[in-house]
């Protein structure tokens, strides 16, 4: 289950500037109760899993995270069988952000600011920096290459930073990055892994066209052109492998 709070204890990214002023790991967030609501739904799919896998542990967890930042918080919860709240207390505690802080410290300026270089861009202003917007940003550059050609482009490794440094001049370096971009964008299904080379899917065109017509005034306007956007890839993926891959 997963609820969200904005009232912080600690912070991964203020704790990384001022490391020394504590060495222990410390709470991000303050005890709080999750409704039962929230609490049955977690019940009823731990219900069905433990039906689907009995010879294996199920563990009931709630993922506590701040709806703007990185910082989080994840719980391993014991449900009482006569329902009510449960309070999100610290001996309870798994793992929270404060263990990845030089890891989000690597990342957050260059990746949770993107969304503000691309305001620079009238097609992309008004983008949220929601997890959905930010992973837009990253391969905006490859997506605006391949729907203005008519064959299937097909991108070398370290592309989707080259393509933001031409496109944006958002320069990233590679030191910054502990994970390479295009293996983000391939675990999401955005682009696919062809040899060498990668390319953008279906999926990755839908997502883009999707988030542009949803927020962006300076692109696509209705849920046919998203499905138009999707075709026309298909036909492409289809011209290129005889197949959709």
């Amino acid at each position: 289950q997963v609820v969200t709070a904005k009232v912080m204890k600690d912070s991964a990214i203020k704790r990384s500037k001022n490391r020394n002023s504590s060495l222990f790991r410390s709470r991000v967030f303050d005890n709080r109760k999750v409704d039962e609501k929230a609490i049955n739904a977690l019940r009823h799919t731990s219900e069905l899993m433990r039906a689907a896998f009995p010879t294996h542990d199920v563990f009931t967890l709630v993922l506590e995270l701040h709806p703007e930042g990185p910082d989080f918080e994840l719980y391993q919860v014991k449900l009482n069988a006569l329902g009510g709240e449960v309070n999100l207390t610290e001996d309870l505690i798994v793992s929270n952000s404060i263990d990845f802080q030089d890891e989000i410290a690597a990342d957050h300026d260059l990746l949770w600011t993107m969304p503000e270089r691309h305001d620079q861009d009238p097609l992309f202003k008004g983008i949220p920096p929601c997890r959905g917007g930010r992973t837009l940003n990253m391969f905006a550059a490859m997506a605006n290459k391949q729907m203005n050609s008519t064959e299937l482009l097909m991108f070398s490794q370290g592309c989707v930073a080259d393509l933001l440094k031409q496109e944006f001049e958002l320069e990233i370096p590679r030191d910054k990055i502990r994970h390479d971009l295009e293996d983000r964008l391939a675990n999401q299904g955005l682009i696919r892994k062809w040899g060498s080379l990668y390319f953008l899917t279906i999926r990755g065109v839908a997502r883009y066209s999707y988030f542009l017509a949803k927020y962006s005034t300076g692109s696509v306007g209705n849920a046919l052109s998203v499905v138009d956007a999707c075709s026309a890839q298909r036909d492409i993926i289809l011209q290129k492998f005889g197949y959709v891959v």
